[in-house]
């Protein structure tokens, strides 16, 4: 570890990371801009870019967040994050081979007919061969972990920790940001992305939950051959986004490609509640019946129904220029102190945003509107809402999908139109406020099952606030009850 550290201080000032020091607020702020040797951001921005893929996956998957943070970042930063990818240098066959065969233990010969030695991807933590299994027609994809993997991203998280105590000592904004969440995030994330297991059981509950949908596939796990650090699926015969001269060979329909990835992605998000994480060109596949195919499902996001409840009707409030309903989400949901007048933040929303949506359909940006919205929030202390970074990072790909596949379609009445859809054709309204209140009621019960008499003042006023929710329900209970009666009555 000490090695490491050493190579990481190496590549800090190779590429003179300390720029960052001179540019972003912080206690030594002009100390360093003394000293600070001062070029294009253009030119400092490839240096980190370059620092972070030299430093290996944990630092570009990091890059990869803050590709996200329009609330840190201004956006010509944002589209230098946004280049970092996981494609590295392949290990060799040779190394591979034996990592294979021990999950396996057995020889490659035994149980496939044929075994490609040149990969079909490479990404920082494994790489995915084609093959044939005996006595089967179809190729199936094997993945499987790079070596020495764990050590070297446990290594990583504790370093990176480490730097993130001292970034949130000296950078002022930092604390706020919340970057040591933001690491143990991504260290959530890679503990799941290396052990294939939950990827394996991800896949399958992503194709469980979306088998209602006639344009998307999700591969078939061979959950037989599935361990920690290997994993076999079907494998999907389809174009890649990232190859634009063999969606031009197959004729794919661009726009009904489109329409499909992003309509995936909101039933996902809205209906099933569990969505892909990582939805960049490269886990996207296009077939020639313009249905789509994801894979690696090794990050997926998990949002429970009052999240989802809170983005729809944030989606829908902006989407429709309400800010006052857009405001008073942000103060329902605890995202911004009570301290703060609900009424003064919408205006500020409106004064802000306006600008944003007065331009031409086609030049509205997510990006830009993302922007705007991290500016007031800083404005009123928002602190960064970990269930909503995925979220982000997915529209801002999803946003560059559509200007690079097709420039010409109009993105913002795309979503508002798809999300107004799956919220008309699955109830989403009625959905949410049912699971919400069937939850309320069981988790009050639970309360009151539990509840000690002689608990102290404190305890009993923690109480308060969440039977206060289920008095609220089992009156309106009553009152529907009641009105029925009359009803009865009357006739």
């Amino acid at each position: 570890m000490i090695f490491r550290l050493f190579y990481l201080m190496y590549l800090v000032f190779r590429y003179r990371i300390w720029f960052l020091l001179a540019v972003f607020p912080n206690k030594f702020y002009f100390f360093f801009k003394i000293f600070y040797h001062k070029s294009s951001m253009d030119k400092n921005m490839i240096n980190l870019i370059e620092f972070l893929e030299k430093s290996g996956p944990v630092f570009i998957k990091l890059g990869q967040i803050f590709s996200t943070r329009y609330d840190i970042f201004d956006k010509n930063t944002i589209n230098h994050f946004a280049k970092l990818t996981d494609f590295v240098k392949s290990q060799n066959f040779v190394d591979i081979k034996p990592l294979i065969e021990k999950e396996l233990n057995r020889n490659i010969e035994d149980i496939f007919d044929e075994f490609l030695e040149i990969e079909i991807g490479s990404g920082s933590l494994a790489q995915v061969y084609k093959a044939k299994i005996k006595n089967q027609k179809n190729f199936v994809a094997v993945k499987i972990l790079r070596k020495d993997i764990q050590t070297k991203v446990q290594q990583d998280i504790k370093l990176m920790k480490l730097f993130a105590k001292i970034l949130e000592k000296i950078f002022l904004e930092a604390k706020r940001m919340k970057f040591l969440m933001v690491v143990n995030k991504l260290e959530k994330i890679l503990k799941l992305e290396m052990d294939l297991r939950f990827e394996s059981s991800f896949n399958m509950e992503i194709k469980r939950e979306t088998t209602n949908i006639s344009f998307y596939e999700v591969p078939n796990v061979y959950s037989k051959y599935t361990t920690k650090n290997l994993m076999i699926t079907e494998f999907i015969d389809g174009v890649s986004l990232l190859n634009k001269n063999k969606l031009i060979q197959y004729n794919i329909n661009k726009k009904i490609a489109l329409e499909n990835i992003i309509y995936v992605f909101f039933y996902q998000m809205f209906v099933v509640g569990v969505f892909h994480g990582d939805f960049h060109p490269g886990n996207i596949l296009i077939k020639k019946n313009n249905t789509i195919a994801t894979i690696d499902h090794a990050i997926l996001e998990i949002l429970n129904v009052k999240t989802r409840k809170a983005v729809l009707e944030l989606f829908l409030a902006f989407l429709n220029k309400n800010y006052k309903r857009a405001a008073e989400i942000h103060f329902e949901n605890g995202w911004i102190d009570d301290k703060y007048d609900v009424d003064e933040f919408a205006i500020a929303c409106s004064a802000i945003l306006e600008g944003v949506f007065e331009k031409d359909s086609l030049d509205i940006s997510i990006g830009d509107l993302i922007s705007q919205l991290f500016y007031i929030t800083k404005m009123y202390n928002m602190k960064t809402q970990e269930d909503l970074i995925l979220i982000q990072k997915n529209l801002l790909i999803l946003e560059g999908i559509g200007r690079e596949l097709y420039p010409e379609i109009n993105m913002w009445v795309l979503g508002k139109n798809i999300i107004e859809k799956i919220d008309k054709d699955y109830n989403l309204s009625l959905k949410y406020t049912t699971e919400i209140f069937k939850n309320t009621i069981k988790n009050g019960y639970k309360k009151l099952l539990n509840f000690n008499a002689n608990q102290n003042i404190v305890n009993i006023v923690n109480y308060k606030k969440e039977f206060s929710i289920l008095i609220f329900y089992i009156k309106l209970i009553v009152l529907a009850l009641f009105m029925l009666l009359c009803v009865l009555f009357l006739k």
